[in-house]
């Protein structure tokens, strides 16, 4: 079954008043900033296999300010907003291999938006939500670079130098 994942910060969800799941502003506009009415995410068909992983080195092969600390939101296909349309789009990672793996959710509207939002929402106070601390983004990165040194090169400068 797929799954999409996108980069989130779940701090900015938890403001969310509970008692109403009134949204807090901060997460939509940090969270999902979108471009163009559309949203990047990543696809892929096993969370229990290694492939998590592999979409991690790739998301975190696109910063541009450095590994930190961050949280990814798993969502289920099957779960998605009627309406949201999806279609395989262009990933700017160097990590060549996965970029048939990023997706972007497009066409998007407010009442689409909130749709996600409230679903996003819903799966910060579940399991599906998975904390990548900095050490563990970094090793990600690294075994990259063990398998292939030259793919140092291709990182943005405040990740190569972060390793």
């Amino acid at each position: 079954m797929p799954y999409y994942i996108r980069k989130i910060d779940k701090a900015k969800w938890m403001q969310t008043d509970a008692s109403t799941s009134d949204i807090a502003a901060d997460a939509i506009t940090n969270c999902l900033n979108t471009k163009r009415n559309q949203l990047s995410f990543w696809k892929i068909d096993n969370i229990e296999s290694g492939d998590i992983d592999e979409v991690l080195k790739a998301m975190i092969t696109t910063f541009t300010s450095g590994i930190d600390t961050f949280d990814i939101i798993i969502i289920d296909e099957l779960e998605i907003p009627t309406g949201i349309e999806r279609i395989q789009s262009t990933s700017p990672t160097p990590y060549l291999s996965m970029s048939n793996y990023h997706y972007d959710f497009i066409e998007l509207t407010l009442q689409k938006l909130t749709g996600l939002s409230q679903l996003i929402y819903s799966k910060i106070t579940t399991t599906n939500v998975k904390r990548v601390t900095r050490s563990q983004g970094k090793n990600l990165i690294r075994t990259l670079v063990q398998n292939d040194p030259s793919f140092k090169e291709k990182l943005h400068s405040s990740i190569a130098n972060s390793l």
